[in-house]
């Protein structure tokens, strides 16, 4: 009996931890398609955004040939909001990192949440593509989550920067103060759905350690906040 129990137990103990390594991937491959779709949909506004410009342009010069400046201004201001938006707010020199922050940048804003944003020259950054896509999307999305419950003013404050051959990836983001413990130093926020952000936060940690990173973090009851610090190869 306590031989048939000891594999009883051992084989639930393998399943769970499957369907755990599962759940990681799936999030992960969910990252990875999210970031893939919002990249198609840049390169696919872009080839629009060329065409509309060649309108503008002789719609502009129109205007100009006839002297209707008055009209030719309201044209001007009308087109100036549209190419702002359209173009990245952000640029680090990293096509992923780009991609990743302009993505929750943009989705940030659209949910009237204000992204206060510090960035350098990532372009020797020597972390893995498929790292950054999971460390990015799973700490941006998470704060952009916790940012929608918060009533008060939304803000999230990005680090993203090479210094002193580390790479710092911090957020600081408010939140309604519900914390959920899921682990010795980490946190996920309290709602029905705070399983896969408890999956999402394992997974980063997973990463940050494949990578000799280190973390840290620190909350109040109105603001959260995680920095990740991961060395970098530094070529002689």
């Amino acid at each position: 009996m306590n031989v048939m129990m000891f594999y009883f137990i051992k084989n639930i103990g393998k399943r769970e931890y499957v369907l755990r390594e599962q759940r990681l991937m799936e999030l992960e491959a969910r990252n990875k398609l999210q970031l893939y779709e919002t990249v198609s949909d840049k390169v696919q506004r872009q080839r629009q955004i060329s065409h509309e410009y060649k309108n503008q342009i002789a719609c502009i010069q129109s205007l100009v040939e006839r002297s209707e400046y008055e009209e030719l201004q309201k044209y001007l201001e009308q087109i100036r909001g549209e190419v702002l938006h359209d173009l990245d707010q952000i640029d680090t020199n990293h096509a992923i990192v780009n991609a990743v922050l302009n993505a929750k940048y943009q989705e940030a804003v659209s949910r009237s949440i204000v992204v206060i944003c510090r960035v350098n020259d990532l372009s020797g950054l020597s972390m893995d593509s498929s790292d950054l896509v999971i460390l990015l999307s799973n700490l941006l999305n998470n704060a952009i989550e916790a940012c929608e419950r918060y009533q008060g003013e939304r803000i999230i404050k990005i680090k993203c920067i090479i210094e002193d051959d580390e790479f710092i990836f911090s957020v600081r983001n408010t939140y309604d103060g519900k914390l959920k413990k899921i682990g010795k130093n980490l946190f996920t926020i309290k709602k029905k759905e705070s399983e896969s952000h408890g999956f999402g936060l394992k997974n980063v940690i997973q990463t940050i350690e494949k990578n000799n990173g280190y973390y840290a973090i620190e909350h109040t009851d109105e603001e959260f906040y995680i920095s990740v610090v991961i060395p970098q190869e530094t070529h002689h």
